[in-house]
């Protein structure tokens, strides 16, 4: 089931035992000046991303559909007779196709091991990962997100610990609306690694308020703390779609918005370092208390010295009132809401759709035109004679019905041909129909659209991979992400999964797949395995986000299919080729130490030689 959490319940918005609140101090007018820079930076936030969410909110109106500019809406409405506003979404396909690749990829995240990690812990971190993901339906929050980048150029993920339905906490893994998300508009890394601060808000009722924050229940009362500035920003670009000029607080819908505002902040303080690898972590509690359950060998390799560090604070305000300001307590040192980036260069970052609006745009008005001409021109009325021609009101009622005998006096009516149709505006429509595909480089043949110029199988496979290409750069930021997002949930793990919690899921899920790589492990290690949970959980081991497909079946049928093939060569007594076993191994969800162990054993066997214990043949590398 999914992990749906009370906002009270959150990491977040949990109060800190060791907090020590500055307007309990009595310093409120250092509180109004903290608050006061908080707002300062939300709103500069707000005015150097305005132009960009002007354009994103277009673009997603764009996809559903909404492409006409409200200044050619009123035009032509004035326009008597009225022309035809007609809609062709090209765009929404584009989007669809792209959202559809990665739906069928369903990729998963992978963990590898680096840094004192093996491979078996490596493979029960990704067992938690995927029962992780799987309470969070992370491939729908996954899917949502990328739908964002693709449309507007910016996605965002937020990782928390939600205690509700579990004491030891959960992890949760959100797709944040773009419009909703502030960030430091310094920051130039596409990974948002050099942003300073991030904020996030979420909007409650006054009743919610108190019951979120009761020691503020005084202060919390409308008519008074809502007089105050509100800020003049639109609603609707901000992700709220009740609202109409809001940003703090909003009178029409009675809701404030309560913010997380995290930033970095550099301060001394106690790390252990590794004298082995220089490795060194925040000297907490918890750190404290894995150091000492260490063999005394381990304990050894550790020092603690005094150094400045960067250490991550959240803020949580609504309106003036400063809620709390205390040290993140989520178990890693970076901001929590992770950026995923479409396409940037110089200036905003943007999806495919900003550069189709113009091409859709040309082909809906040069449908209109060719309508409107075609419309006006089915009846363009006649010349007739005053007095010696037919009846006036007869023409009028009569002159373009079908059967009718229309009677004249002695000059016959003449009708008045229409200006034929212009071929530039079938010529228009087709332009922008063939710019919409050159642009998104979402060709014919990835669309299942026949193309006459590609008639051959090889001609069409080589146009599908050409679009898949050219949209590879959308793919790959969005592993750039993952792997951000990825080692957050990993040190979630380590934190709020103790052995017997860790042992119990794994055990369930290898259960499901009794075939599957995990229950091999758990089976071939079962006196191991309270080892491999500790090595896993241990906070100085280190691990390597990848993905990998979660289609295991794509893979079967590619051994099954070198099965048949190994088969037929058994089958005839002869032996099977070398290369058709390695292609074998290669298939398998092995590391790439064991794959090349294996290789390199079957070609000694070959060959007729011994294999050199411990490792590949003489030289270091497999004889392949």
């Amino acid at each position: 089931m999914p992990v749906n959490t009370d906002p009270r319940n959150l990491a977040s918005l949990q109060r800190s035992r060791k907090r020590k609140s500055k307007s309990d101090q009595g310093e409120q007018a250092d509180v109004e000046q903290f608050v006061s820079k908080l707002r300062t930076d939300i709103d500069g936030a707000w005015r150097a991303t305005a132009n960009w969410r002007e354009t994103a909110l277009d673009c997603f109106n764009f996809v559903e559909g909404k492409q006409w500019e409200d200044k050619d809406v009123e035009y032509i409405k004035k326009e008597s007779p009225t022309r035809p506003i007609m809609t062709f979404n090209d765009v929404l396909p584009i989007v669809r196709i792209l959202s559809g690749i990665e739906r069928q990829a369903r990729e998963d995240f992978k963990i590898l091991p680096r840094q004192g990690a093996d491979t078996d812990s490596a493979q029960m971190m990704s067992e938690l990962f995927r029962f992780v993901s799987d309470a969070n339906l992370w491939f729908y929050q996954r899917i949502r997100k990328s739908n964002d980048v693709n449309i507007a150029g910016k996605g965002y993920v937020k990782v928390d610990i939600s205690y509700e339905k579990n004491v030891l906490g959960d992890v949760l893994m959100r797709r944040k609306s773009p419009f909703e998300v502030f960030e430091d508009p310094l920051a130039d890394e596409w990974d948002g690694s050099d942003r300073r601060w991030c904020a996030d808000g979420i909007w409650v009722t006054e009743d919610e308020a108190k019951e979120l924050w009761p020691e503020f229940e005084d202060q919390i009362t409308f008519g008074e703390w809502l007089s105050s500035d509100t800020g003049r920003m639109p609603a609707h670009l901000l992700g709220d779609t009740l609202g109409d000029i809001s940003q703090y607080i909003d009178k029409q819908t009675k809701r404030v918005r309560i913010f997380d505002y995290w930033y970095k902040k550099r301060e001394v303080v106690t790390v252990a370092v590794n004298y082995l690898d220089g490795e060194s972590y925040p000297a907490t509690d918890d750190w404290l208390a894995k150091i000492q359950q260490m063999p005394p060998e381990e304990q050894a390799k550790w020092k603690y010295i005094r150094r400045p560090a960067t250490t991550v604070r959240v803020a949580t305000f609504m309106n003036w009132i400063l809620l709390q300001d205390k040290e993140s307590p989520l178990p890693f040192c970076e901001l929590p809401i992770t950026r995923y980036m479409g396409l940037q260069y110089l200036g905003d970052p943007f999806g495919i759709v900003k550069d189709l609006r113009d091409p859709a745009r040309l082909k809906n008005k040069s449908v209109s035109q060719a309508l409107n001409h075609l419309n006006r021109s089915a009846n363009s009325g006649w010349m007739n004679h005053a007095t010696r021609g037919a009846d006036s009101g007869m023409l009028e009622k009569f002159g373009s019905a079908p059967g009718v005998v229309v009677n004249y006096r002695e000059i016959e009516p003449k009708e008045i041909q229409p200006a034929p149709l212009s071929t530039g505006h079938v010529t228009l429509v087709q332009f922008g129909a063939d710019q919409i595909k050159a642009t998104s480089l979402v060709n014919a043949e990835l669309q299942g659209v026949q193309h006459s110029n590609a008639v051959s199988g090889k001609a069409i496979q080589a146009r599908q991979q050409g679009g898949l290409v050219g949209n590879e750069d959308l793919f790959d930021n969005g592993l750039l992400g993952d792997k951000i997002v990825g080692g957050q949930v990993i040190e979630c793990i380590k934190a709020i999964f103790p052995p017997e919690r860790v042992q119990e899921i794994v055990e369930n899920l290898s259960a499901r797949n009794a075939q599957g790589v995990s229950a091999m492990m758990i089976q071939h290690n079962q006196a191991q395995l309270p080892t491999i949970i500790e090595t896993m959980l241990r906070s100085d081991y280190d691990y390597v986000v990848d993905r990998a497909s979660a289609m295991s079946s794509i893979r079967q049928q590619d051994l099954a299919d070198l099965r048949d093939i190994a088969k037929q060569f058994t089958d005839a007594g002869a032996p099977v080729p070398l290369a058709l076993i390695r292609e074998g191994i290669n298939k398998m969800d092995i590391s790439e130490e064991a794959r090349g162990e294996m290789i390199a054993e079957i070609t000694m066997m070959r060959q007729g030689g011994m294999m050199p214990p411990g490792g590949p043949a003489a030289g270091g590398k497999p004889m392949v």
